[in-house]
C-alpha cells in the first residue's frame, strides 16, 4: 500500500511538473539581449544594429518588451505561449516572422509594410480576416482550426499559402491571382470551386472530401496535383486534367486509383512524370502511345465489323 502510495504522489509530482513546464516566464532584457544576432546598418544608415532576433521555446507569453526593437527585421518566436502578438506591429521594418507553436486566437495587427514571410501555424486560429502586408510573398496557417479565410486583397504578392490541418470546407476567399502554391490538405473541402481563376503550380488537396475535379485552375500552369485519399471514382472523373499539363498527379487512396490502367492514364494525361508518387519512364510512356494507336486502329475495323 505504502508503495502504491508513493507511486500516487509520483504521479502526482509528474502532473504537477507538466503543468509547472506550462506557466509563463518573463522575457528579460538579458533574454531578449542574448537573442540578438546580425549586425546591419540601420534604416536610415546612422549606426550599425542587430536586424535578427530568435527566442523560440522560452515559455515567453508576454512579449512587449521587443517592441522597442525597430530595426529587427527578423524575427522568431516559435514554440512559446503567446496569446496576444499586437506589440509586434511596432516593429515597422519586420522582412519574416515566425510565431508558430503559440497560443494566438487571433492575428489582429496593424500594417507592416515590408513583411515578406510570416509563420501562423499550429496556434489556435478559427479564422483569419487578413493582414495589411502588401509584400507578402509566404504565409503559413497550418494546424489550426480555420474554417474561413479572407482579406487577401490585402497581400497582393501572396505566392505561398499554407493552410493543411484545417477546418475548411470550401475553397472561398482563395482566390488570389498572384498564387503559386497553394496547401489544403487535411480540411473538409467537398467542392474545389473558387480556385479556376488562378495560376497556381501546386496544388496539394490530399485528404478531403472530393469526389469530383470540378473548380480546378485552367490556366494551364498548374504541374503538380496532389488529390490522394479522396473520393473520386472512376477515369470518366480524370476528364478536367486533360487540358492542365500536368508533370506530377497522385490520386492514390482514392477509388478512382483501384485497378487502374496506369498505360490508359499515360495516354489521357501524356505530359505526367510521375503518377501517384512513381515516376513515369520513357519506356512507359512509349508503350502508353503504342497501345493508344493500336486502339485507334481497331476502332474503325471494329465499327465495320458491327455494320456488317
Amino acid at each position: 500500500f505504502g508503495s502504491a502510495l508513493r507511486g500516487d504522489t509520483m504521479a502526482d509530482d509528474g502532473a504537477e511538473a507538466e503543468v509547472e513546464e506550462e506557466q509563463s516566464v518573463p522575457l528579460s532584457q538579458d533574454d531578449v539581449n542574448a537573442g540578438l544576432s546580425e549586425l546591419a546598418s540601420s534604416v536610415d544608415g546612422t549606426s550599425v544594429v542587430f536586424t535578427r532576433l530568435a527566442l523560440p521555446g522560452r515559455l515567453a507569453e508576454d512579449i512587449s518588451g521587443v517592441a522597442f526593437l525597430s530595426n529587427v527585421r527578423y524575427i522568431d518566436l516559435s514554440n512559446n505561449l503567446i496569446k496576444d502578438a499586437s506589440p509586434l506591429e511596432l516593429l515597422e521594418h519586420l522582412l519574416e516572422l515566425d510565431v508558430s507553436q503559440n497560443r494566438l486566437a487571433e492575428f489582429a495587427i496593424g500594417p507592416l509594410a515590408f513583411l515578406q514571410s510570416l509563420d501562423c501555424s499550429r496556434n489556435k486560429l478559427k479564422a483569419f480576416e487578413g493582414l495589411e502586408a502588401p509584400l507578402l510573398r509566404r504565409l503559413v496557417l497550418s494546424h489550426n482550426a480555420i474554417s474561413s479565410i479572407s482579406g487577401l486583397e490585402k497581400n497582393p504578392q501572396l505566392q505561398t499559402l499554407e493552410l493543411d490541418n484545417n477546418q475548411m470546407a470550401s475553397c472561398a476567399g482563395l482566390g488570389r491571382a498572384s498564387l503559386k502554391t497553394l496547401t489544403l490538405a487535411n480540411n473538409l473541402i467537398s467542392d474545389a470551386s473558387g480556385l479556376e481563376g488562378l495560376d497556381l503550380k501546386s496544388l496539394d488537396l490530399s485528404t478531403n472530401k472530393l469526389t469530383g475535379l470540378q473548380g480546378l485552375p485552367t490556366s494551364g500552369m498548374l504541374k503538380r496535383l496532389i488529390l490522394k485519399a479522396n473520393q473520386v471514382e472512376g477515369m470518366e472523373a480524370l476528364g478536367p486534367l486533360t487540358a492542365l499539363g500536368l508533370a506530377e498527379l497522385d490520386v492514390s487512396e482514392n477509388p478512382v486509383a483501384e485497378g487502374m490502367d496506369r498505360l490508359k492514364t499515360y495516354s489521357l494525361l501524356p505530359t505526367l512524370s510521375s503518377l501517384n508518387g512513381s515516376p513515369i519512364s520513357d519506356e512507359d510512356k512509349a508503350a502508353a502511345k503504342e497501345a493508344s494507336a493500336a486502339a485507334a486502329a481497331a476502332a474503325p475495323a471494329e465499327g465495320a465489323a458491327a455494320t456488317e
